[in-house]
């Protein structure tokens, strides 16, 4: 049984979207403690345990070496991804009820659907937003900081998009 944690799942679920380096995943991982970028000491820990699991591998690309996600690594987030949208379609179910205080803005059926199709797309990001924007409010960061550090974590998740 494959047990993933934090950075683990996510280098994955990175991985699944694109091939990337080191540096770049690193810049995508964002302590919630710090609100920074990970290092690599809590990277290449990371990135070692899913090569040895056989969800990852690489290749030396120049003097680069670029990660990309295995046959395994692949069905393994594929898993996830239908217990998770599973739970997802729960949740929207159980949160669109006439009490829904945002219920006023879905004006049609079409606009649930676009609704469950964002989620259902891109709640990973959303969710990592909100826990970085907790932490940066948490952490009393000023509020141009606070603004930037958005601002940088929006542009940084367009690239994946």
């Amino acid at each position: 049984m494959i047990n993933l944690r934090g950075y683990q799942l996510r280098i994955l679920y990175y991985l699944s979207l694109q091939d990337m380096t080191g540096y770049s995943l690193s810049k995508l991982l964002i302590n919630e403690s710090t609100g920074r970028n990970i290092s690599n000491g809590t990277l290449i820990p990371a990135l070692n345990k899913l090569i040895s699991m056989g969800l990852i591998e690489f290749e030396i690309n120049g003097r680069k070496k670029v990660y990309k996600i295995t046959e395994r690594g692949r069905e393994y987030i594929e898993n996830l991804k239908s217990l998770s949208l599973e739970i997802k379609s729960n949740v929207i179910k159980n949160s669109l009820s006439e009490d829904a205080p945002f219920l006023e803005v879905l004006s049609s059926r079409d606009d649930f659907y676009i609704l469950k199709d964002v989620v259902d797309n891109h709640i990973d990001i959303i969710i990592n937003i909100i826990r970085i924007i907790f932490r940066l409010k948490k952490n009393r960061i000023p509020e141009d900081d606070f603004i930037k550090s958005i601002n940088e974590l929006i542009d940084r998740y367009k690239k994946i998009i």
